[in-house]
């Protein structure tokens, strides 16, 4: 291998002008790598870039300088030949350009930045209408890394916030909904449970008509009740009835095909709800509030027949 790093460098040295010269560097900068000399590898691939801008072996040799300015700790060395590999718009090497050059801001604690690269990774590998089932293995373990280490990244920024922000600087995706669901659940196993219920609600507001804002509103009662947080659970129960039910207007805008969801939940928590008020009318020292608490029972007594009247419970 001397021998062929002498070869090269001889040719470099006996023809400096050689238009082919791009060729032969990148060649001894693969020998280079062979020989696993890191810094002579990082100096040819330098002279590569510096004397042929328009080489056809551009876009991989940034990317490796940009890999080995990483490893050495050089962030934003690295996060410029990153810059240079997605400017060139080569698609094989793009992803993982996107998905460097975020880690380099993130390591840079520019958690903005990282935040926007990585969405760009996952325009590239989450195409409109993909189920996460039916992704292949390695894109779905990049996936999840990715939406963990932008989890991470999403607390650094501030929180719950933090993602609406996002998405109104990139622009509505269509797998926002994993973005959320996946920065809850770190929150929640990391028992911040508050700050979980708050990314949930974030989506709901952005997206009320969504299918997945019903599931997040389940999502909330699910992360109160392994929080402990039971006197809130009925609260959100009530919460769903009013803003799912047969006389709201999800209802009214939603396929009722994408309704079956919805009914199954409200076929449990009508008939709690319904329950709890009536016990609290009978327990009631004051007639007022007893009145109020039996108005209340009968208003979800006839939610429930009006939405199953064929139910055997009706």
């Amino acid at each position: 291998r001397n021998t062929v790093v002498l070869a090269y460098q001889g040719l470099l040295e006996q023809y400096p002008e050689r238009v082919q010269n791009d060729r032969v560097r990148y060649q001894l900068a693969k020998t280079r790598d062979l020989q696993g000399d890191v810094e002579a590898n990082l100096a040819v691939l330098n002279g590569l870039v510096l004397s042929h801008p328009d080489s056809p072996y551009l876009a991989e040799s940034q990317f490796r300088r940009g890999d080995m300015l990483f490893s050495k700790g050089d962030f934003v060395g690295a996060g410029k030949a990153f810059d240079e590999v997605i400017a060139s718009g080569e698609k094989q090497f793009l992803t993982n350009a996107h998905y460097m050059r975020g880690w380099c801001h993130f390591k840079l604690d520019d958690y903005r930045q990282a935040l926007i690269s990585f969405t760009a990774v996952l325009d590239q590998v989450l195409p409109t209408g993909f189920q996460m089932a039916s992704l292949e293995e390695q894109n779905a373990t990049l996936v999840e890394d990715l939406l963990r280490v932008m989890g991470f990244a999403f607390s650094y920024q501030g929180g719950a916030e933090s993602l609406p922000e996002l998405f109104e600087q990139t622009g509505p995706r269509t797998y926002e909904f994993l973005v959320y669901d996946r920065y809850a659940q770190l929150l929640t196993q990391q028992e911040l449970y508050s700050d979980a219920i708050e990314v949930y609600r974030q989506y709901i507001e952005r997206y009320p008509l969504s299918l997945y804002a019903p599931q997040y509103q389940v999502s909330i009662i699910r992360t109160l009740a392994e929080a402990g947080f039971v006197s809130s659970i009925l609260d959100e129960k009530a919460r769903f009835v009013d803003v799912y039910g047969k006389d709201a207007e999800f209802w009214r805008a939603t396929n009722p095909i994408d309704l079956k969801y919805i009914e199954a939940r409200l076929e449990e928590y009508l008939p709690e709800l319904a329950a709890v008020h009536y016990n609290l009318g009978q327990r009631a020292a004051v007639p007022s509030v007893a009145e109020q608490e039996f108005e209340l029972a009968a208003r979800y007594y006839a939610a429930y027949a009006d939405t199953f009247p064929e139910r055997p419970r009706t």
